[in-house]
């Protein structure tokens, strides 16, 4: 939007604009935002808006596309729903939304299909990471203990200072 017409003053007045482009992703009726923070470089840009525009989490029906998308270097959230719960989908999705910047979510019905970690027999949330043990599982899906679980479970236990550029 042209923030210097008069049509669209009161909402740039609402958000403070730090550079140009300023660009923020509206969802949910404008109740939640997300704002790009990265350089202001068009392959960033173009990156940030890609991520924006398809599904929050990705579903897996093959182990080709489980292959595809845990490629092990980064880290992946994902949710396994051998049985239905609205309840659950709707918080493990909800969660999607808003750490969709963050990390790569994907889901699926059947745990076979993913690349580590066991068979599941009730909703979980698998969290795949490229240091430790390469996977963590849990099962609790009230967003406060999803937010926390991937918190505490995406930073690395000891951190290797060397040479090597991806440590």
């Amino acid at each position: 939007m042209d923030t210097t017409i008069p049509e669209n003053a009161a909402l740039a007045r609402n958000y403070t604009l730090n550079g140009v482009p300023n660009i923020r992703i509206f969802r949910n009726g404008g109740k939640t935002v997300h704002e790009y923070k990265g350089a202001r470089e068009t392959e960033g840009i173009i990156a940030y808006s890609t991520k924006h525009a398809g599904p929050a989490s990705l579903e897996i029906k093959s182990k080709e596309d489980a292959a595809n998308l845990i490629d092990g270097k980064k880290i992946v959230v994902a949710g396994i729903f051998p049985e239905l719960s609205l309840e659950k989908i709707q918080n493990f999705t909800a969660l999607a939304e808003d750490l969709r910047v963050d990390y790569d979510f994907v889901h699926t019905l059947d745990a076979k299909l993913l690349p580590r970690g066991g068979l599941v027999h009730k909703p979980s949330i698998r969290l795949f990471k490229p240091f430790d043990e390469l996977y963590a599982d849990f099962e609790d899906f009230q967003l406060e203990a999803m937010q926390n679980f991937i918190g505490e479970t995406s930073v690395p236990i000891m951190a290797f200072l060397d040479d090597n550029p991806e440590n």
